[in-house]
């Protein structure tokens, strides 16, 4: 027999540990159109070198072949600090406000599995938190949860928050008495904006709710390998890691970002979206690195793919105070194609 609870006492139990923004879905596969938008875009190519996005699109509309015995989705919100923008340092490189805390992955399964001891554990009990890191359309079942509406910049997006937060799951047997159905509609919040789109400078937009990631700055800081290509390592322009370019422009971020006050995971309240290039240049090791950003969402980029990143950053932002540095790294770095690049950064800036 499955446990049941009502929508209220969940909410509770889910404010008690600092989560005050969640949404119940049926486990009910997506519909065919939020598969079929899926398909057309890998076959579009547009996943770029994102082999995990290649999964067949309707399996992510069905939870149960993962984890069978699923009814409902418990969806969460968890926001994270929306700094106002600020002019970049020289030498610094930007980057995304969500990376400016710990690494959302562990921080948010680890907290919504302390959940689980709001009900009676037993064998029959299904509890698989996740964030971000499970094949599933989150932000589908978000919406379908009335947490947000999905944006034209594939975002979601809720009134008076935004877009600056987490999305994190349970999928679960749990039969939740639900006050009300807040599901939300895809096409209708944004109006006829198209600021995310105008001004994205990669133009990564094909169309709205359709991003081309090899086009943008984010995919190209963190999940691109190898060398850049000329076009991309002038696209990145002063963003270290990740971007928030589409984020910035959206009307509905414009509070946050002028003034944030809501409350915030200390896990997640960085005060600074700008990091020091020039220390990155002495971790010469795979381990250095590790240790350096250990709990960090930045180690997705890996160490080569961090330091071609700032490097690129440092020839976009003509930054002509590290020369030893990069010299250094051009003479003796493990990596064959980061002391290539490093050499050409080094000949470009003392041309400037």
């Amino acid at each position: 027999m499955s446990v049941q609870i009502s929508e209220n006492e969940l909410n509770m139990a889910a404010s008690a540990i600092g989560i005050d923004l969640m949404g119940i879905a049926p486990e009910a596969e997506l519909n065919h159109e939020e598969i079929a938008r899926l398909r057309l875009w890998q076959e579009s190519g547009y996943a770029g070198e994102m082999s995990y996005l290649q999964r067949d699109p309707a399996e992510r509309g069905e939870p149960t072949r993962f984890v069978p015995g699923t009814t409902t989705i418990l969806t969460f919100a968890v926001p994270y600090r929306a700094l106002a923008k600020q002019p970049l340092q020289l030498g610094f490189g930007r980057i995304a406000r969500y990376a400016l805390g710990k690494d959302y992955h562990r921080v948010i399964k680890k907290r919504l599995q302390k959940l689980k001891e709001t009900f009676t554990d037993s064998e029959e009990l299904i509890w698989r938190p996740v964030a971000d890191s499970f094949p599933i359309l989150e932000r589908a079942y978000a919406q379908r949860a009335g947490i947000g509406f999905i944006g034209k910049n594939t975002m979601l997006i809720r009134e008076k928050i935004g877009s600056f937060f987490f999305l994190g799951e349970v999928l679960t047997n749990i039969n939740v008495v639900q006050k009300s159905n807040r599901l939300a509609t895809i096409d209708t919040q944004c109006g006829s904006c198209q600021k995310c789109i105008q001004d994205c400078p990669t133009e990564a937009f094909v169309q709205p709710y359709t991003m081309d990631a090899r086009k943008c700055i984010s995919y190209l800081t963190i999940e691109k390998r190898g060398k850049f290509t000329e076009w991309e390592s002038k696209a990145v322009a002063e963003w270290l890691f990740g971007c928030d370019i589409c984020q910035e422009v959206c009307p509905f971020n414009h509070t946050r970002l002028k003034g944030d006050h809501i409350p915030i995971w200390e896990e997640f309240d960085g005060n600074h979206s700008q990091l020091d290039l020039k220390p990155l240049f002495y971790l010469r090791t795979e381990e250095e690195f590790r240790d350096h950003f250990k709990g960090r969402a930045i180690l997705r980029a890996g160490r080569e793919g961090l330091l071609r990143n700032a490097l690129a950053v440092l020839r976009n932002t003509k930054a002509h105070s590290t020369f030893l540095e990069i010299g250094d790294l051009a003479l003796s770095d493990e990596s064959s194609y980061i002391r290539e690049d490093a050499l050409f950064t080094d000949g470009y800036l003392k041309s400037l």
